[in-house]
């Protein structure tokens, strides 16, 4: 090279490399020394700017006190007297800074770093352990270089732990580290503030090159015992030590051997508790930057029983040492594990930590783990996997159960996956689902994932087969610290599943009245695409809703039951949907109770509490009877009775909320629209049909019922229009009517009370709540005949506008009524309970306690005729009733009438009276006997009875049959008369008193009998006698006897002349009469009469009128008059008494023929009468033998001899005194009586003669002359008088009949 080309190499040196070279060095000492300078500086005021530099460093929450700094050299030296940052303080700090150092490492190196004593605190989160107050330490220079690189580094820490559970845990830590070249040494001691309690050391020596850091030789050793505190790592206690761990590496290859050995114990347990202890020994050799191991001993052992113990398969460990990483890599693996014999081991001191203890208690875990695998990354990540095979674990607190699970396990340090692949799986959710599931096959992957705190598990993409059915599933359960939080999800698909499996997948999570539905109302059928979801709290809290389930699926024909006490539908298709605490079934098609239901809901809601139903049916109307009738809905329809019945078709719209469970909180409910058609309704409860019902109407639980309708009641056309308030639904009716449709309703029997047809517009209000229910019927009755006598009656024209209000009270029912001038109310329930009735005035007030109708008012005409005609039909009604003062103009009773009469009276069970007052009638019916009445009547006035028969009718009619025809009481009535008692205290007749009566009435067929006839009427008696009233003849006998009191006192009472006084006198009497017992007349009687008097005397009295005229021939004066030749002044003078009277008459066909003579005896003479009365003409053909003394009636024979034979008279004065005796004993003249009972003949006709003619049955003899006519003479031959109670004895036939006389009225007789 030439000089100058080296000249010019040289130049471009200095010039390029040298130059530069030069300049970098002056510039770093010159940068050097103004560093140098500017630190000194700065340093050398450090201490005046102390309050500066806290305020930049009170961010990071550090403060200094007593800073002083001064320079050792090149290196600058701080000392603090004391740092207090957020998580503790260290005091007495001293650091020189190691500048060159610093510049070479391009860090912060202190050439030593040193403190008398330092604390530093920690507290425990949920994420584990961390610095008090703060989240780390930032340090101004690096800890590992400062220890690998600095000169010295030591000092005393005090670091103390704040558990979660408020306790505190103490140790101290002793830290030194020295480096001398290319040697590093660190000692490391941990000491538990009780010396009882041990230390544990680490010593750490290593050599390294200069150049690189390469490690040439290494040495590390662990050993002691240090107790760690249960609280700081775990829940228990632990104690870890390690016996003769060395390491020992030369360049790069090394040895060595760990033995560690952990003992748990239990804290604070009640029970003793057996330890458990952890053995770990293994052997390492190093290569370059791996290290491989392999366990010599892995053991589990609880307590020191060394049958518990359980040697572990070898665990073979390889770690790789990365440079510039804290943390090697590490990677383990083992043959396998028995899960069985591990839970064995692991058993007797679960329970020192309680709930690991609870989970290997509970979860029963078994199976086999193959190929198991582990992982540590230089982060301290920790992942790890394993084969599983026959695995079986109990379901726990949310995880689920498993059976003979086959699959892959892998994760990390917080994440678990496992990969299932099993067939015949058994998989269970206790706290979810009742049933396991087990499936022929399942696959899918399960994911774990934990954190301290915190546990989730996931499954995804689970396929299973179960039952022929194919299912996909997903799951996921989370479980934080606290338990309320803790969150299960399932999902779950299914290709089809028949109704009988669907308890299977009912979770106990559901609500138990949704469960139970669930459970309970499917009954057959098949799902498909039945797809199930659940996510929720598996804990809540109370009041909390924190859960959903969701379940659809479609149903084919199904059989549903969604409340035991409704119908159930069958043949259901449609789809089924849970959500949450409802569930929806959608039905396109069903049956149910008969009815077509299309495009309904059914939603169960509250929890299962409820069944919301939405429907769309179309029903018979016999069907929609017996949904009422045989569902909860009866309850609200309790009016509709079973025996009602329907037809037709009826259409049903709405929705329906039935209660499910007692708890549930909403009652049943009901919205529905409902259009009958052309339905057909019968309630014989009622005793009412509907025909034709059309209409629209809506119904609303409890009781909104409204709508418009028109129908047939009564086979007439009608009008129903419904509406409601917040207590009633009305009824409003419009229609027709008739009497018979009455009589329907009623129950009763049409015996013609209304005639006709009208219309009426009824309102009925049914009170649902409990209250008062209202009918009100108005009616003008414009149609219809009301046959009721007098002022109650109506007729078809007559316009009477008439209301009617039935009120349904608890107890009974009310009715009010107005019609005409009466208006009433009674109380009903099954018989009418009382009431009052007002006839033309307002109903009387009654008492409360009152158990009878009270009748009150004015009429204006009662008539008993009519009245019995109306009553005969009212025992179909037959109520109690009370009559109170019950006025009447007129009370007509036959051809009676009684004027201004009150009435009273009362019937009840067994009693049924009434009482009568008037001027003319006092008295008391008592009808208590329906067999037989009771008339007792106190007075009774009858009007006089007009006898008078005009000329006329004399002419027109003039016979017995004409006053027959005048008979007051007819057969008919005869035939009417009840069975009865009748007594009369005092009986008028006109104003004559007619005294006392009493008989018994005894209808019999064609006749009626009046018997026990007792009476006293003006001295007439009349005891135990009988009249036989013969309906079919139409005719009246009478047999009984009659008593009379002194003729003297009786004869005036009766209007005729005292002719006579008696003792005592009876007659005894058997007659017939045609007509009825009033209907007596003298022509008309047929029969024989007996009288009897004693102890008597004839008075001498007028006889012109009302006398017995007949009779009076026997009176002194009569005697006197007629016979006016002779002298009997002597027997006459004071009247003539007699002994004994007596004489028997046959009276028929209007004559009287006395059948035995009539005898009157006396102490001084007899009389005795024979013959016959025409009873109609009057005219006499009698005989009368008069008996004297001789001695006292020797004159008037004597005369009449000495006049007649003067021989004769004279031999009567010689026998007399030689025939005295005999002549004394009697003498006898016989009279012959003619003429009338107006002009009586008496006509002397022999002496001592006491024979008469025989006097023919009545009606056989020729007629007899008139008193113009010359009187019969007597017989040719005598006729030998019969004795004392002999007949006569001509028979009628040998008689000529008289004749009969025209003439009708007659009166006074006998």
């Amino acid at each position: 090279m030439s000089a100058a080309t080296r000249f010019l190499h040289q130049g471009r040196l200095r010039r390029y490399v040298l130059g530069p070279l030069i300049l970098f060095f002056c510039s770093v000492i010159v940068v050097a020394a103004a560093a140098q300078g500017v630190g000194r500086t700065v340093l050398f005021f450090a201490s005046e700017f102390t309050p500066q530099i806290n305020g930049l460093l009170a961010s990071k929450r550090i403060s200094l006190e007593g800073v002083r700094t001064h320079w050792n050299g090149m290196n600058p030296v701080v000392q603090v007297q004391k740092v207090t940052f957020a998580a503790g303080s260290f005091n007495n700090v001293e650091m020189e800074l190691d500048a060159f150092e610093s510049l070479i490492r391009s860090a912060w190196v202190p050439r030593h770093l040193y403190w008398q004593q330092g604390e530093v605190h920690f507290e425990q989160t949920p994420s584990g352990w961390q610095l008090r107050n703060q989240q780390r330490i930032v340090l101004p220079f690096d800890v590992l270089k400062s220890i690998r690189h600095g000169d010295r580094l030591f000092g005393a820490i005090a670091l103390i732990f704040h558990t979660g559970a408020g306790d505190t845990i103490g140790f101290n830590a002793d830290l030194r580290a020295q480096n001398f070249s290319n040697e590093h040494l660190l000692d490391v001691v941990m000491a538990a503030n009780k010396p009882e309690d041990g230390e544990l050391g680490l010593s750490w020596i290593e050599r390294v090159a200069w150049s690189d850091d390469r490690v040439l030789a290494r040495d590390v050793s662990v050993s002691g015992r240090l107790v760690l505190p249960a609280g700081l790592v775990s829940s228990a206690n632990m104690v870890l030590g390690s016996d003769g761990s060395r390491w020992r590496q030369r360049r790069d290859i090394g040895h060595g051997r760990l033995s560690i050995k952990a003992i748990f114990s239990a804290a604070d347990l009640l029970e003793p508790m057996p330890a458990l202890q952890a053995i770990f020994e293994a052997d390492f050799v190093t290569r370059d930057k791996f290290v491989d191991g392999m366990s010599r001993v892995l053991r589990v052992q609880s307590g020191s029983d060394l049958f518990t113990a359980v040697d572990l398969e070898p665990l073979h460990v390889q770690m790789k040492f990365i440079p510039d990483r804290s943390w090697p890599e590490i990677m383990a693996w083992s043959r396998g594990l028995d899960l069985a014999v591990l839970r064995k081991a692991l058993q007797p001191s679960a329970g020192i930590w309680p709930v690991f203890g609870e989970w290997l208690s509970a979860m029963s875990l078994t199976g086999q783990v193959h190929s198991i695998y582990g992982y540590v990354n230089t982060q301290g990540a920790v992942g790890y996997s394993a084969s599983l095979s026959d695995i079986a674990a109990q379901g726990y607190r949310g995880s689920p159960g498993l059976l003979n699970a086959q699959g892959r396990l892998w994760g990390d340090g917080s994440n678990i996956a496992m990969q299932l692949n099993s067939d015949d799986i058994t998989l269970q959710f206790p706290n979810l689902f009742a049933r396991p599931w087990d499936f022929e096959y399942i696959q899918g992957l399960v994911k774990f994932h934990l954190q301290p705190g915190y546990l989730g598990l996931r499954g995804q993409n689970i396929k299973a087969r179960r039952h022929g059915s194919a299912l996909a599933a997903q799951f996921a359960l989370a479980r934080p610290k606290s338990p309320y939080e803790h969150r299960l999800s399932i999902r779950l698909g299914m290709d089809g599943a028949e109704v009988s499996a669907l308890p299977d997948y009912i979770s106990f999570k559901m609500a138990d009245g949704l469960q139970s539905w669930l459970r309970e109302a499917p009954k057959a059928g098949r799902f498909s695409d039945l797809l199930g979801a659940y996510h929720g709290q598996v804990r809540q809290r109370p009041g909390e809703l924190g859960r959903r389930l969701e379940i659809q699926g479609e149903l084919e024909r199904g059989r549903v039951v969604y409340e035991s006490n409704w119908p159930e539908l069958l043949e259901v298709f449609g789809d089924i949907h849970v959500a949450g605490s409802r569930t929806e079934v959608r039905v396109a098609a069903a049956e149910m109770a008969g009815a077509r239901l299309i495009d309904s809901k059914v939603n169960l809601g509250a929890g299962g509490r409820i069944a919301d139903i939405q429907f769309d049916a179309e029903t018979g109307a016999a069907q929609l009877l017996d949904f009422l009738r045989n569902t909860p809905l009866r309850s609200t329809f309790e009016f509709v009775q079973d025996d009602w019945t329907a037809m037709g078709d009826v259409r049903l719209q709405g929705s329906m909320s039935i209660p499910l469970s007692a708890d549930a909180e909403t009652a049943l409910a009901m919205d529905l629209d409902f259009v009958p058609q052309q339905m057909f309704l019968s309630m014989p409860n009622y005793r009412l049909e509907v025909d034709a019902l059309a209409g629209v109407g809506s119904f609303t639980l409890p009781h909104q019922l409204e709508g418009s309708f028109v129908g047939r009641i009564f086979e007439r056309e009608v009008s129903i229009d419904v509406t409601n308030n917040d207590e009633h639904i009305n009824f409003s009716v419009n229609g027709g009517f008739a009497p018979k449709d009455i009589y329907a309703l009623a129950g009763l029997d049409n015996f013609g009370l209304l005639e006709g047809a009208s219309q009426y517009a009824a309102d009925l209000s049914i009170h649902m709540q409990g209250g008062v229910s209202a009918l009100a019927v108005d009616t003008d009755l414009n149609g219809i005949a009301v046959n009721l006598p007098g002022d109650l009656g109506k007729t078809r024209v007559a316009v009477s506008p008439s209301r009617f209000d039935l009120q349904f009270l608890d107890d009974y029912q009310s009715l009010r009524w107005r019609y005409q001038d009466t208006q009433g109310w009674v109380h009903i329930d099954d018989k009418v309970l009382r009431g009052s009735v007002g006839l033309g005035v307002a109903p009387t007030v009654i008492p409360a306690d009152q158990d009878s109708v009270s009748i009150a008012g004015k009429l204006t005409q009662i008539d008993v005729a009519a009245w019995s005609e109306v009553a005969a039909g009212s025992d179909q009604f037959a109520v109690d009733w009370q009559m109170d003062n019950l006025r009447a103009d007129e009370l007509v009773v036959g051809d009676l009438l009684f004027s201004d009469l009150v009435l009273a009276g009362r019937r009840r069970v067994g009693e049924f009276m009434l009482s009568v007052m008037a001027d003319d009638l006092v008295g008391r019916v008592d009808l208590s006997d329906d067999a037989r009445l009771g008339i007792d009547l106190e007075f009774l006035r009858l009007p006089k009875p007009d006898y008078s028969i005009s000329d006329a009718e004399i002419a027109a009619e003039g016979s017995v049959t004409s006053l027959i025809g005048r008979d007051p009481m007819s057969s008919d009535l005869g035939r009417s008369l009840p069975a009865a008692w009748v007594a009369v205290d005092t009986l008028l007749i006109g104003d004559e008193d007619y005294g006392n009566w009493q008989f018994e009435i005894r209808p019999e067929q064609d006749r009626v009998r009046f018997v026990s006839l007792d009476m006293d009427v003006r001295g007439v008696r009349l005891r135990d006698s009988e009249f036989v009233w013969d309906l079919a003849g139409d005719r009246t006998a009478f047999a009984g006897r009659v008593e009379l009191d002194d003729l003297a006192r009786t004869l005036p009472l009766w209007d005729f002349a005292p002719t006579m006084e008696t003792g005592s006198a009876s007659l005894q009497v058997d007659l017939q009469w045609p007509g009825s017992p009033p209907n007596i007349e003298l022509l008309g009687l047929h029969g024989s009469m007996d009288f009897k008097a004693k102890n008597g005397r004839l008075l001498d009295a007028d006889t012109s009128a009302n006398g017995l005229r007949l009779i009076s021939l026997f009176t002194p004066s009569a005697l006197a008059s007629r016979i006016n030749k002779f002298d009997f002044s002597d027997i006459v003078d004071d009247g003539m008494s007699f002994d004994r009277l007596s004489a028997t008459v046959q009276v028929a066909r209007e004559e009287m023929v006395f059948t035995e003579r009539m005898v009157l005896e006396s102490p001084s003479s007899s009389f005795e009468l024979g013959g016959r009365v025409n009873l109609r003409s009057e005219i006499l053909d009698n005989e009368m033998i008069v008996t004297l003394p001789v001695s006292n009636s020797l004159p008037w024979y004597g005369a009449y001899l000495a006049l007649a034979n003067p021989v004769a008279g004279l031999s009567v004065v010689l026998g007399e005194q030689i025939l005295r005796k005999p002549i004394q004993q009697f003498s006898s003249a016989k009279f012959a009586i003619t003429g009338t009972l107006e002009d009586p003949q008496v006509k002397f006709v022999s002496l001592w003669d006491k024979s008469m003619k025989a006097v023919p049955q009545p009606g056989s003899l020729a007629p007899l002359a008139g008193p113009e006519k010359t009187p019969l003479e007597p017989a040719a031959a005598p006729v030998t008088a019969p004795s004392d109670g002999e007949l006569m004895t001509e028979t009628p036939e040998k008689m000529q009949p008289f004749v009969d006389a025209d003439q009708e009225a007659i009166t006074d007789r006998f």
